[in-house]
């Protein structure tokens, strides 16, 4: 085996990682690289907790996420389970907002003639417009379930 054989970094590893020299004792080190690690997971953490809380604020925003509420709807008592209707509501505007947000549409929804009663409704598509055109009303179809309603976005 020659000299310079001897002095060579042996494969391992050690041999991969690009260590910071910081002229500390090992075992120092070792403590600051540990905290060096930490600080990229903590970093990673975050960054990934805001991409997926931004994802879901633009699912939103476009209506692929449905919410469900209870809500105050107009429920004829002839409506069977598993029957469909064109039903509409309003969004509600910034002023009368206490319970619900701004431009809420899921406040109320109307069906036609019937008793006004709160049930669970799951809303597929966009539940808050402030846009001009739905001022005039938001149309939904609706479907009567065992125990509760489904609405589905038209416009």
């Amino acid at each position: 085996m020659r000299e310079d054989d001897s002095t060579a970094a042996k494969p391992g590893r050690a041999a991969g990682r690009a260590y910071i020299k910081l002229g500390l004792p090992t075992k120092l080190r070792k403590h600051a690289e540990d905290t060096a690690w930490r600080a990229i997971w903590i970093a990673a953490v975050i960054l990934v907790m805001g991409t997926v809380s931004a994802l879901y604020s633009v699912l939103d925003a476009a209506g692929y996420i449905s919410h469900t509420r209870e809500t105050l709807i107009s429920v004829s008592p002839s409506w069977l389970v598993g029957e469909i209707r064109t039903c509409y509501s309003v969004p509600l505007e910034p002023e009368y907002a206490s319970r619900h947000k701004a431009w809420d549409v899921t406040h109320r929804v109307g069906c036609g003639s019937g008793l006004d009663d709160y049930i669970k409704v799951t809303f597929h598509g966009r539940t808050e417009r402030s846009e001009l055109r739905a001022k005039f009303g938001v149309s939904w179809k609706c479907v009567r379930r065992e125990h509760s309603f489904e609405c589905y976005a038209l416009d």
